[in-house]
């Protein structure tokens, strides 16, 4: 009777994943759209690459207070990491400054002392109290004397 018991939930269990199989196939799933189509979110965006340059030290943005600045001002000072994300990023920006404070504090090198942290949002949209707030949050996440001076 075990046995019996036994057959028919696996039965059961093959019918049921089967039937999710089979639901899926009638969608187009998560493998749309066709990979040579754009979603309209992404229709102005491009890569352009410029491989074995550097980066131009004219570039001008605006830091966490709001003040203009040139990405050169940051140069030659200390070690420098570049980190480029949204603030307000939906998917993977938070994955990439949560991967970056981890690594950072398994360093016995100091941010700030060290090495130098530029991060910098690639949303004309978000504004420099976003910046002030995520830098914050990483600063108390990181939680070592001196960082907020890189």
């Amino acid at each position: 009777m075990k046995l019996f018991s036994n057959s028919i939930a696996l039965m059961a269990a093959t019918w049921m994943l089967s039937l999710c199989a089979f639901g899926q196939g009638m969608s187009q799933g998560i493998m749309s759209p066709p990979a040579n189509v754009r979603p309209p979110g992404l229709k102005n965006v491009g890569i352009e690459q410029n491989l074995n340059q550097q980066i131009p030290p004219d570039l001008r943005f605006k830091d966490d207070l709001g003040r203009g600045v040139r990405l050169g001002d940051y140069f030659g000072k200390k070690p420098m990491i570049l980190n480029l994300v949204y603030y307000n990023c939906p998917m993977l920006c938070g994955e990439v400054l949560s991967g970056l404070e981890n690594s950072l504090r398994m360093m016995q090198f100091d941010l700030g002392k060290e090495f130098d942290v530029i991060t910098v949002s690639f949303d004309p949209s978000e504004t420099p109290e976003m910046a002030a707030h995520k830098k914050a949050e990483f600063l108390r996440r990181y939680k070592r004397s001196g960082a907020e001076q890189g």
